[in-house]
Parts: structure tokens; sequence; C-alpha cells
């Protein structure tokens, strides 16, 4: 492909967003409040700009967050990431990522989450001002991947949660389990499917914070995710990439299941040697009241031969449309 057709197949990439950006509504709603709500924002810049449509993308890097089969991915050097992200309201996200291979035809990755807000105004039930509050969670996962085919590949991931809001109130934890396959159709397209976070749940236990009258244990489960996608490697440089979510939440009060959809897409277009372009959309709940958020990004990738470096950067809006994001990290190739 040469040079001008490379350019009309990026073109045409867009045009195929253009609709769903220009035509999508933008209503503020969303499907908040459940629990681990910030461990399903994305990982890193290079997933978030292309929306977080990574279930079948490696070429971006191996981030087993995504997938636990990628995990798997025969990458011939150790992959560190390590990610900030400047948030408004007084909010953080910082996240950290390594890739390890293990010849002849297994990976394992390990990756942390931490989330967390300060500066919050306490205030009694009087509104007198108590003291300042802040609230910290953390995720630590590893995911092991094998390749069952030169084709086909498959991972399970194991995921540590813990969440912490008051200091009066003892520390939630949970366990939870990915499940991952990925399979290339041909050379340049990939698929794959995710389950998530099955048996995730905090419980809470409030009476030593609000007395007897709140004596009651309460479990908050985290929602189920399956994910399917698909990638196509349109050109060396240009990579399209697709997937759709079905969350699947069980409120404890509620009898049955609560169920949205999410619909995400990307596009990843490495312009020069030395520097990659990236955006994606996200839309919540499409065809039924329908919410997008856009992003882009890009990587710089320095020329040394040591280490591989680059700085990735990215831009995004939050899904509920309250504030947008920053994203910056900086990957290594040890």
């Amino acid at each position: 492909m040469n040079r001008i057709s490379l350019h009309i197949a990026l073109l045409a990439c867009f045009t195929l967003l253009g609709p769903l950006i220009l035509n999508t509504a933008v209503v503020l709603a969303q499907s908040g409040g459940y629990s681990g709500s910030f461990q399903r924002m994305g990982f890193g810049p290079r997933g978030m700009a292309i929306g977080n449509a990574m279930t079948a993308v490696t070429g971006e890097g191996v981030y087993g967050y995504y997938n636990p089969a990628h995990a798997a991915a025969a990458a011939g050097r150790r992959q560190l990431d390590i990610s900030t992200t400047i948030m408004e309201f007084d909010r953080n996200l910082n996240m950290a990522n390594a890739h390890f291979h293990l010849p002849p035809a297994a990976g394992i990755g390990i990756y942390l989450l931490h989330a967390g807000v300060s500066d919050i105004d306490g205030r009694s039930s009087s509104g007198y001002h108590t003291g300042t509050l802040s609230t910290n969670e953390f995720q630590l996962g590893t995911q092991f991947g094998l390749r069952f085919h030169e084709r086909i590949q498959g991972g399970i991931g194991l995921k540590f949660n813990m969440a912490r809001y008051h200091e009066e109130l003892d520390s939630a934890t949970s366990f939870g389990i990915d499940l991952g396959l990925k399979a290339n159709i041909t050379d340049r397209i990939t698929t794959g499917f995710v389950v998530q976070d099955l048996l995730a749940s905090y419980q809470w236990h409030a009476s030593e914070l609000y007395g007897d009258d709140f004596n009651r244990v309460s479990n908050h489960h985290f929602p189920v995710r399956l994910k399917t996608g698909a990638a196509f490697q349109l050109h060396e440089t240009l990579l399209l990439a697709t997937e759709i979510e079905r969350r699947i939440h069980r409120p404890e009060t509620a009898d049955n299941a609560i169920n949205t959809t999410f619909l995400r897409a990307g596009v990843s277009y490495r312009m020069h040697e030395r520097f990659t372009f990236r955006s994606g959309i996200r839309i919540h709940q499409p065809g039924s009241d329908p919410v997008s958020a856009l992003s882009a990004g890009f990587s710089i990738h320095l020329p040394f031969d040591r280490f591989s470096p680059s700085i990735d950067y990215t831009f995004a809006e939050e899904t509920n449309k309250v504030a947008n994001l920053h994203v910056f990290a900086l990957r290594l190739l040890l």
C-alpha cells in the first residue's frame, strides 16, 4: 500500500467514525454507583486513547488488564509502563504495568491501579465542619497466558481489590477472576473474548461508624463484564479496533439484574517512526439514550535503543460528561 492509498484508508476510518460522533446524542446519564467503578475507566494512555477497545489488541503493547490472554504474547523484551492521570475534583488515578515472557509459549503480567479522592469537606448532620476526608482504592492484578496454538491464546487473571473510604470504617477487600481468549483469524485480523470480575464484591459492616442502628452486613457486587472485540491491522502503521461489552449488575436489594451495553472503537496510526497518533469513541447504551465520550492521544518514541522509551499522552472525556482526563505514561522495554 503506497502513501496515497494509506491516507485514503485513514480517511475512510475517520469517515466511519464520523457519523457516530455527529449523530450520537449527548445525555447526562450514567450507570454509576457500582462498586469498583475506578477500575473500569481504562488503563494507561494507549488503551484509553483508542476508546479502551483493547480486547483483541496487542500491537499497542501487552496489557493483561484488558484481556488476560494478552499475557501469552510472544514479546521479546520485558515491558514496563508507569502512568498517572490529571483529573478534576481532587481525584487521582495512577497505574503501573509489567509483562514478562515465559518461553516457549507462556507469559505473565502484573499491574497495580490506585484511585483516590482528597480534600473532602467533612460535615456533621447539622452542617458543621468536622475535618478533611479522603478515600483510596487499589486493585492488584496478575495474569497468566498460554499459547495453545500459533493462532490461539488463552489466559486467566486474578485480582485483589481494596477500598478504604473512612478512617473509622474497616477497609473492604475482594477477589475477582478474569477469563480471556484471543484468536488470530488471519495475519491481520484478531478477535478476543473476555469475562471479567467474576465473584468480585465488597462487604461492609458500618455499625462501628454509625452504631447498632446500622448493624447490618451489606454486599455490593461488582458488575460482571462480557466483552467481545476485533482488531484489524489494515497496514503495518494503521490499526482499527472495536468491541462491545455487556455489563451485568445484580444489586443486593433488586430481584432482577441490570444490564447495560457499551460500544467502543478506535484507530491507531503510526505517522512516523517517532510518532503515533490515536483516537477513539466510547458509547454507553447505543440505540437507547446513548452517551458518547471521545478520546485522542499520541506517543513519542524516543531515539534510544536502550529501553526503547516512549512518552504517551491521552486526552479523554469521562463517560458521564462531568470532566475530562489528561493521562501521561512512560513506557520502557527492558
